[in-house]
Order: C-alpha cells, then structure tokens, then sequence
C-alpha cells in the first residue's frame, strides 16, 4: 500500500470508529486525494450518510453522548401535577399580537445588525459564485477611495433602494459622502459608488425583498470566509473542506492540458484568494484530514499554508500550487501553473508579490531563458559564484549574483540555429508558448511598484531581459521582446545603470529598430533611466547615427506618441553641454534641427478668436412717449374685452427688450389715457382694468417682462423688459404707416395706411398731384407752369417750389418707406444703432495648458529642448565657416523673427518663449 495516502477502499476495509485513527498512524498516510475523495458519490446513500457523521465525529473536541434519551415534549394541553390546567400568559399574549401585526421585512432585518448583512452578503455570494470579499469591516473601492459597504447599503435602502435612489443624483453624493467618500471628492465619486452598488449589491437588494425573514442564514449558516477550495483548521494547514456548500463531491480536480484548459480553478475569479488580517470566527470546520495530518509525520510542503519565513501568514493554496508547480520543471505541472499565474496576475496582482514566494522570480526567468535552447541549441547555465572565481572559460554561463558584465560578448559568440522561415513544429511551438507566458507573468507582477523594486534587485532578471532582447529579429519573438521592453519600462526608476551597462547597450540599439513599439519603449526607457540616475550621466556618448534617428523622429507630426518621446529623449540628451557640443560637431543645426524645432512651437494648439474692441457699440434710446393707437386700431380694440383688449393694446404699443425698462406709472397712464377718454367722436370709451391686474396682464402678455422695485432714497416701480415702439403696429403686426406731409404751421395729413405701396400712390396723386400713366408709373415731364415743393414732415430742403417734376418726385420717394411683401408681417426692427462697434480680431493658436495654466505637451518639450541647445552652447567664436559669429547667432539667428511670431499667435508659450530670446541676446 502507497503510504503517502489512503485510498477508499483501504477506508472501508476498516473499523470506521473503533480503530480508524490507530490504523491510519500505523499505515503512515498523510492526505486524502481529490479524485478518490470524490468517488465517495457513487456509494450507496446509507454508506455515504455513515462515512459522513464519521468525519463529523473526529473533528469534535469531545465525544459526543450518540444515544442520549431525549427528554418527551409536553403537549400544549397536558394537564400540570397540580391539576390545574396551563393558562397562557396574558402579557406574552399581547406580545405574539404585536409581532403578528408588525412582522418585519428580510431588508429591515439585516439593515439593524451588521453582523446579520455579512452573513446573508457571504451567503448570496456563496449561492451565485461570487467572488467578492464579504468579510464584516471590509471596504470596497470606489475610485480613488474605499467606502463602507454596510453603510452604502443602509443608506441607500433608506432612500428607498436603487431605483428610488437614482432619481437624484443628490442621494448618491449624501450615501457616498456617509460612506467614507471625503466631502471634496463626493460629486466626483458619486459615478463609481453608483456602479459599484449596481454591479455587487443591488441583486442582493432585490434578492432580499423575495425571500422571508425566516430564509436569512446565521453567522453559522452563511458561507466559509475562505475560498470554496479551501479552509483553515486552527493549526494553520490547508484542509479541502468537503462539506462546503460551494464543493461538490463529485468534482474532479485534474491538472489540464496546456492549450485547453478544461476545469479551471477559483483563481480566474477576481477576489476568491484575497486575504485579510481581520478575520472573525469560523464555524466548526468538518475535515476528514483531520486525523491524516499528524504533527509528527508533516504535511507536504504544497498544503502548507505558511511557509517557515512567512510569520504565519495564511495564502490560498492555489498559490502554492502554481509557485510549486514552478519551480518543480515538470511540463504538466508548470502548464497549470503558467496558465493560473496569467489570470492571478492579471485579476489580483495586488496579491501576488516575488517577496512572498521565495525563487517565484528566478523560476520564472528560467522558464524564459529556456528560449536559448530554441535559438541557440543550448541553455545558459546559471552560476552562482562571482566571476572572478571561476577559470573556466565557457561563454555559456551567466551569474546570478553579481551580473554578468560581458554580456553581449557571450550572446554573440553564441551561434543561432534557427531560420528565417518561422516554420515551427508543434514542441516548438508549445516550448515558446511556455516562454511567452513566464514573460507575460512577470510582466503583469512588475505593475506593482513592490514587485518592479524586487525585481530590479536581482541581476539575473537584468541578465534575463538582456538576453531577450538580444534575440534574432524574427517575428516569433516581438512578443517577448515586448513584454521585456514594458518590465524595463517599469522597473527603470529603480535600476542602477551605466554606459557600458550590457542592458543599457542594448536599449541604444534598438533606438534603430524598425518596429515602432520597441523604438518606443527603448526611448521611454532611456528618458526614466536619466530622470532617475542624473548623476551618473547614463545618456551620454551616444552613436551620432542614432541621435540622427532621433532627430528625424522631429518630422513625424503625424504620430504625437513617438514625437513627444523623441523630444522627451532630446531633452535629457542636451542637458549635459559635451552632447550639445556633439551636436554642434556632427549636425547642421540650423537646418537639421531648430527649424523643426520652432514649428512645433503650435502643435496640438486650438484655433481662438480674440477681439479687441476700440470703440463700443451705442444705440439709440427707446423714445420717450407711449405711441397712440390710430382711430382705426381704436376702433379694431374696444371691439374685444378685458383683458383681451389689454393684452392686444400692449402688443401694438410696446415689444420686448431685455436692456429696456419703463415705469408703472408711466405704462399704466397711457392704458387709461387710451380707453378711459372719448378720443374719437362716436365712440364711446371702454372699461379698463385694475392696476394690479394690469400689470399682472403685462407680465403674462411679455415672458421678458419683470415688474421691479428699484431701491433708493425714493423706490422706484418698473416694469423691465419692454420698451415702447415708435409708432403702433396692427393687430395683424403690420406696422403703422402715417402720411406726415403738412405745411408750416397747418395741420398735417395724418392718414394711416399699411402697405407702403397704398402711402406711395396717395403722396403722389393727393399732395404732388401728378397724373398717372397708362403704362404704369408717373407722369415727371417738367411743369413749369405748375412747380411742386416738398412738404413731408416740415422738410426745409425744397421749401421754393421747382418745376423740375422729376427732382421734386425723387426726394419725396426717399422720405417714403420701401416697399415690402405684404404676405406676411415684418420682423420689428431693433433701436437704431447711433455708434457702430469699431473692432480688431486676432487669430490665436494657444497650446495645452494644466489646470494652474502652466504649458505642457510637445510644443512645450520643443521649446525647452532648443533652451538646454542654447545654454550647452559653445562660448567659442564659430569660425571662418559662419564668419566668426557667436554660436547663438548662427544656431538661432534666422529663426528669431519665427520665434517672436509664435510668442504673439501662441499665448500659452508667450512669456516663456520671450524670456528664451531674452537669455538668446543676453547669452555671450
């Protein structure tokens, strides 16, 4: 029999009670396997109820009395020793009543005791799979912040639950500010906890309005704390808990295959394995290992939960499974562990840490150096001894403690016995895939700034990505090479480096990659490694070919992306005056560079308009007097009733105007003076209205009328809003045309017409008297017998009459309105414009700038580049070449009136491009 475990039938060959626990220390076993722990479902359900309360039995501190009498339940109407008959109490009577009258709802209930929600959250979580942390005092995030979840789903049952709550947005800010969410950030936040609410308790707000009070689990009901795979016992082993709601028995828990992973574990769930120092409590666990694992004999080394360096910090077992898994180099168990390893580092990298799993980092750079059995023929072999000890001359070998300086050296003796075809067999093509995913792992764990800070402590990682991204340029490997190039993106801040770093070489030459994402990265790269290592001067004595790739990068405003990291890159380089001065060497400056330069002084900028205003508009103000309605209009009005006729009368004499205002007093004589006085014979004078209802009449009548009191030593009342016409309009709106020809001193016509052509044909024939023709028009032959004068509105300018028909008939027409399509009424023109706005408008072309207005972005990064250009400068005369000039002159001389262009057009860049020509003619 294998003493490493105990199979089924070895169990029921057994005495299940008597002698279990003697045997199993005599056999030596230690665990139950899952798959012969799961054939249990195929026994008979007597057996399987008996094997069941064995494993109950050996969990409990004391033997349990299996056959105590139980004690006979008196019936409700047995009569008592004494002989009388039990009588119900009064009190307790009136008690029942209340309840039953006043039963409370599951959602009152587990809103009035914390501990209640917990349980019945866990126990929901449990029933749909969910993987959700349920622990009591646990805080959920919502954005930046973690809020109380208990708290949330109080107050927002409070406002009615979900939907009622969502109403107003008002309720979320309250619920998130109650929560934990600080004041300042509650209307920023309130989008979050809403979500937050909707994707994790707002099923368990409905489930709990369908079930009864009665189906609320307890504390002891509600689901394990630990994930469905797993259980502590209070030794701090790993025990399966098999009568857990969420295992089934009748699961089988196989390793899978590597492409197809057919039975995943809890791991690719977000938070099943999340773990917590705060725990309360657990119900008495029912584990059938209990008597398995004996202190003495141990447990294996994957069931343990802590290891011997963790202080007893408790980790899911699916953790150690893929950490053992591994480092064990056997291919089915490192499949399971890549592909569990993928999803925990990508759902829960927050758990994941190299500091927790001690050779977690260095297992996984081994699985990626295997990619040298693939390109080499051989792997590299792994020493932990510093060189200097080591005679041997073999180039294959790599150190892991110190680094190996000669790096590149050993990569390129090393002969490569791939093609370039990309044909690949199957081994080949699952040996990568493994590669891929060691990468990708790291990749994802580097994230977490504590996982980028251990792996830049290990040099064989470095030695690692060096070698990576040293592979043949073969389309096979982009992959890992990207995920290498983002691990070095991430851990850069806390890498030592320098120039002759084997790594640092490296990024150098892939600035002359073709594949635009490397290119990227390696300059994002080498840009962080200079911000973080100014001291050591890393971005120095860099090939002029490749500052020359950089430059061209200048040309690329298509793609903002690689010119901002371009820029980015240049900036750090010409920071130290010796790279300036290699610029000034190897390149043509004033057309290679500073002109590109100043063009991206506009870029990403946003077309504004600015107007400058010299002289302001004025109009005219609104006439003094209130127009009087005509006998016509007169008589078309008191033909309507009150407040008809008001509202009518209003329309006529006055139209809206936000800038206007007139007096109550003054608008409310005009209404009386108009209908209270028997103006026009024949006609008697109308009934008008109240004061109060008056004005109540001219605010419905104009939606811009206000009526206002003005404070001041004598209150004044308004009406703000309005303002009167010049003359009246009808009722159709057309406008009041008044026949105004009169003489000095004699009464003036004063007919009134509408349509300008009617006025037109009675100045002419009634007051010039001339003959119309046949043929349409106006006979203007001249009269000399017969001279007319003008005499429209007192006009002064042909007072002596003039035979000249023509003339006389010309003047006229100009003092005549034009005509107009009579189809339909005419807007009402505004007041007459007295002074017209003089204006000058400016295009300008601001640039991004933060919230404080400080510039940022590429045209920002240009302009700096070209100030550390200036500064690195020479101080030299430049030669015969450029005529002995200074160096500023001949670098930035035929740019200065570009530069003085973009200051006035770029208002976001103004100050600072005017002080960088300050420092150029101040500059020696």
């Amino acid at each position: 029999m294998n003493k490493s475990h105990i199979s089924l039938q070895d169990i029921m060959s057994l005495d299940l009670i008597g002698n279990f626990e003697r045997s199993s220390q005599a056999m030596g076993f230690s665990t139950l396997h899952y798959h012969e722990v799961a054939a249990i479902s195929s026994l008979p359900k007597p057996l399987e109820t008996l094997f069941n309360l064995f494993l109950f039995l050996i969990k409990l501190p004391f033997p349990p009395l299996l056959f105590s009498r139980r004690r006979k339940k008196k019936k409700k109407d047995s009569p008592r020793k004494d002989g009388r008959s039990h009588q119900p109490n009064p009190s307790k009577l009136q008690s029942r009543e209340r309840q039953m009258e006043r039963k409370k709802t599951a959602t009152e209930l587990v809103c009035e005791d914390e501990q209640r929600f917990w349980a019945s959250l866990r126990h929901f979580y449990g029933q749909g799979n969910e993987s959700w942390e349920a622990r009591p005092g646990t805080r959920w995030p919502a954005g930046s912040k973690k809020i109380n979840v208990y708290t949330l789903f109080v107050q927002i049952v409070t406002r009615g639950g979900f939907d009622e709550a969502s109403k107003d947005k008002k309720n979320w800010w309250e619920a998130g500010h109650i929560a934990g969410v600080p004041p300042g950030l509650v209307g920023t936040l309130s989008y979050q906890v809403k979500q937050l609410y909707a994707e994790r308790l707002l099923d368990f707000e409905y489930y709990l309005l369908l079930i009864p009070p009665s189906e609320i689990p307890s504390e002891s009901q509600a689901y394990p704390l630990l994930s469905p795979f797993s259980s502590l016992s209070s030794s701090g082993r790993y025990i399966p808990s098999l009568f857990s709601p969420c295992f089934s028995l009748s699961a089988s828990v196989v390793t899978p295959k590597m492409d197809v992973i057919e039975h995943d574990t809890p791991s690719n769930r977000r938070g099943v394995f999340a773990t917590s120092s705060s725990r309360l409590p657990l119900p008495p666990d029912i584990d059938p290992l209990m008597t398995l694992a004996l202190p003495d004999q141990g447990m294996p080394s994957f069931c343990l939960l802590a290891g011997p360096d963790s202080n007893a910090e408790t980790v899911p077992n699916i953790y150690r499974f893929c950490w053992m898994g591994i480092r064990s180099d056997i291919d089915k168990e490192v499949d399971f562990a890549l592909h569990h390893l993928i999803v925990i580092s990508d759902e829960r990298g927050d758990k994941l840490k190299f500091s927790d799993f001690n050779m977690l980092a260095e297992s996984l750079a081994k699985q990626v150096l295997k990619v040298s059995l693939l390109v080499y023929g051989q792997e590299w072999v792994i020493e932990l001894d510093h060189p200097n000890n080591i005679s041997s001359k073999n180039l294959n070998v790599i150190f892991a403690l110190t680094g190996t300086p000669d790096l590149l050296h050993r990569i390129q003796s090393k002969k490569v016995c791939l093609d370039d075809t990309n044909l690949e067999d199957e081994s080949f093509r699952i040996k990568l895939q493994r590669v891929n995913q060691a990468a990708l792992i790291i990749r994802n764990m580097c994230l977490l700034e504590e996982n980028a800070r251990w792996f830049a402590e290990e040099p064989l990682l470095r030695d690692c990505a060096t070698i990576v991204l040293n592979l043949p340029c073969q389309d096979r490997f982009i992959e890992l090479k990207n995920y290498f190039l983002e691990i070095i993106e991430q851990t850069c801040p806390f890498w030592d480096i320098w120039d002759q770093d084997p790594l640092y070489q490296t990024l150098i030459n892939l600035i002359s990659s073709e594949d635009r994402f490397q290119l990227l990265t390696a300059l994002k790269c080498l840009s962080l490694f200079a911000i973080e290592r100014i001291e050591s001067k890393i971005i120095d004595r860099i090939p002029s070919q490749t500052i020359e790739q950089v430059i061209r990068l200048t040309l690329l405003k298509q793609d903002p992306e690689l010119l901002s990291v371009a820029l980015d890159f240049l900036y750090q380089f010409s920071r130290y005056q010796l790279n300036v001065q290699q610029l000034v060497a190897d390149f043509n400056l004033p057309v290679d560079l500073i002109p590109h330069l100043v063009h991206l002084l506009d870029y990403g900028s946003v077309v504004r308009n600015k107007e400058i205003i010299d002289q302001a508009e004025r109009k005219a103000p609104p006439p003094n007097q209130i127009p009087i309605p005509h006998q016509d209009l007169y008589r078309d009005l008191v033909k309507h009733s009150e407040p008809e006729r008001c509202s009518l009368w209003l329309k006529c004499c006055f139209v809206e105007d936000p800038e206007c205002e007139i007096t109550q007093l003054a608008i409310w004589q005009a209404y009386q003076a108009c209908f209270s006085q028997n103006r026009i014979p024949g006609v008697q004078s109308a009934d008008t209205l109240q004061a109060t209802e008056f004005i109540s009449t001219v605010s419905n009548t104009f939606s811009s009328a206000q009526a206002k009191v003005v404070e001041g030593p004598s209150a004044r009342f308004i009406i703000r809003g309005i303002r009167p016409l010049e003359t009246t309009y009808n009722l159709d709106g057309f406008l009041s045309l008044h026949c105004l020809w009169g003489k000095q001193g004699e009464i003036r016509c004063d007919h009134v017409f509408v349509d300008p052509a009617i006025l037109r044909n009675h100045v002419f024939q009634d007051h010039l008297q001339l003959s119309p023709l046949a043929s349409g028009g106006w006979n203007l032959q001249p009269q000399p017998s017969n001279p007319r004068a003008c005499h429209w509105d007192y006009c002064s300018e042909y007072l002596a009459p003039t035979p000249n028909i023509a003339l006389i008939a010309g003047h006229v027409s100009a003092h005549l309105p034009p005509l107009r399509d009579m189809t339909k009424p005419p807007p009402i023109p505004p007041r007459a414009i007295i002074q017209p706005k003089c204006a000058r408008l400016f295009k300008l072309y601001p640039t991004p700038v933060d919230e404080h207005g400080e510039p940022y972005g590429i045209a920002y990064k240009a302009l700096l580049v070209m100030r550390y250009i200036l500064i690195g400068l020479p101080s030299t005369p430049s030669g015969s070449q450029y005529n002995n000039l200074p160096w500023r002159k001949v670098v930035f001389g035929s740019q200065r009136s570009h530069l003085i262009e973009a200051a006035t057009e770029n208002p976001s860049l103004t100050k600072e491009i005017f002080a960088f020509l300050n420092e150029l003619d101040s500059s020696s």
